[in-house]
């Protein structure tokens, strides 16, 4: 993908909007650089995650260990706590 400091968000939306169009708001928000799947509990959840995890896998996109936070009820975005 073509970064640069003006486009590397509106990109990174459109791309994820292209790869997970059917699912945006069911379970999967992407918001800046940041994908968050959300469920009501763990057994759903889980297949979610799968799910969005083979479809990067499929279209060969890597995550940043350092930045994934897995098994969270909440977390912390833009200073917002959410649950």
């Amino acid at each position: 993908m073509p970064f640069d400091m003006k486009s590397a968000t509106m990109t990174f939306s459109k791309t994820m909007t292209k790869v997970f169009g059917a699912y945006m708001d069911k379970f999967l928000k992407v918001f800046v650089g940041d994908l968050n799947v959300h469920s009501l509990n763990w057994e759903v959840h889980f297949k979610h995650l799968q799910y969005v995890l083979t479809r990067l896998k499929e279209i060969n996109l890597e995550l940043n260990p350092s930045k994934c936070e897995f098994a969270k009820s909440k977390l912390v975005s833009l200073g917002h706590e959410v649950n």
